[in-house]
């Protein structure tokens, strides 16, 4: 299963970020059908084109604050605006892990139609017992 993070300016289209989600899930051979939630900074829990696009995967929107974010530990690709804006230096990784058992980063920051995508792979196993 993988947690999807997603960065976006405010009142970016639902279109543009549902269209980035599968796009780079696909660009990276990963189904859409995995997709076990998605995640973001607090600042975005009432953003519509997020809220609608987490419906339609019918998984849950998360959201974490700056200070929970910020106390993840990593190598993640930094932006400045970001840091200036939301306090923290990337959202889509970092929400991405925090939405995550594993915490295992599988897609770093991809940039697609000005929305930010990340996603981090849980650990599972099968069991035919």
């Amino acid at each position: 299963m993988v947690s999807v993070g997603v960065g976006c300016r405010k009142g970016t289209s639902f279109d543009n970020i549902y269209d980035s989600v599968k796009k780079v899930l696909t660009e990276n051979n990963i189904s859409y059908f995995g997709i076990q939630s998605i995640n973001s900074i607090d600042l975005k829990k009432e953003e519509e084109g997020i809220i609608k696009t987490s419906e339609i995967f019918k998984v849950p929107f998360n959201t974490y604050t700056k200070e929970e974010l910020n106390s993840l530990e990593g190598d993640f690709t930094e932006s400045d605006f970001v840091k200036k804006v939301a306090g923290v230096d990337t959202v889509c990784e970092r929400a991405a892990i925090m939405g995550s058992s594993s915490k295992k980063l599988i897609i770093r920051k991809s940039i697609a139609n000005s929305v930010t995508v990340a996603a981090a792979i849980d650990d599972y196993e099968v069991n035919f017992n």
